[in-house]
Order: structure tokens, then sequence, then C-alpha cells
């Protein structure tokens, strides 16, 4: 293995994500540097350019109850405007009923 490769090599280790149990540390520090977006976006990017198939797994993972959700969603939505189409072509048979029903009165 030369030093070329060992540049692309993941540690074991680096799959770890920390996370600390005791928030305690944040007391008396201001907000905009405990909600730093810039830093946890460049830890983001990094843990997908060193672990990319992790950071997908992960990814797809936490999307998937809003996958699962929309795909209920747009069910539940073509159901019911298959309902109302059915409902719509039957008043508009009963009201062709109702018309022929006239005519034949008045003839």
């Amino acid at each position: 293995m030369t030093s070329e490769d060992s540049a692309f090599t993941v540690p074991a280790s680096s799959h770890v994500i920390r996370r600390p149990a005791d928030l305690s540390y944040l007391k008396g520090v201001p907000a905009q540097e405990t909600l730093d977006i810039r830093a946890w976006a460049e830890y983001v990017v990094e843990w997908a350019a060193k672990e990319p198939y992790g950071f997908l797994k992960t990814l797809i993972l936490a999307l998937m109850p809003l996958f699962l959700a929309s795909a209920a969603l747009s069910w539940k939505l073509v159901k019911m405007i298959e309902a109302r189409e059915k409902e719509q072509k039957k008043k508009q048979k009963h009201q062709e009923n109702v018309l022929k029903a006239k005519r034949l009165k008045t003839d």
C-alpha cells in the first residue's frame, strides 16, 4: 500500500458519530455559536465524503417516513378524485334520465 492509497482509506473509528449526552457545557454560550449551521454543513459534507454509503443509508432511512406519508396521501387523493368523478357521472346520468322522462311526458 502506497502513501497515496492511505489517503483514501477511512479509519474504522471515523464512522462513529459523537453526540454528547450532557449538554451542560453549552450554558452561557451565545445562541449563534450553538446553532452554527456552516460548521454543521461542513461536518455533513465531510461525513458524506468519508463514508458515502453510510451517509446515503442514513439519509434514506431518515426520509423514508416522509416518502411513505407522501405515497399514502397520494393514494388517498387518487381515491377521492375517483369517487368525485364517479359521483359526477352518476348525477349527470340522472339529470339526462330526468330530461328524457320530461320529454316523453310532453310528447
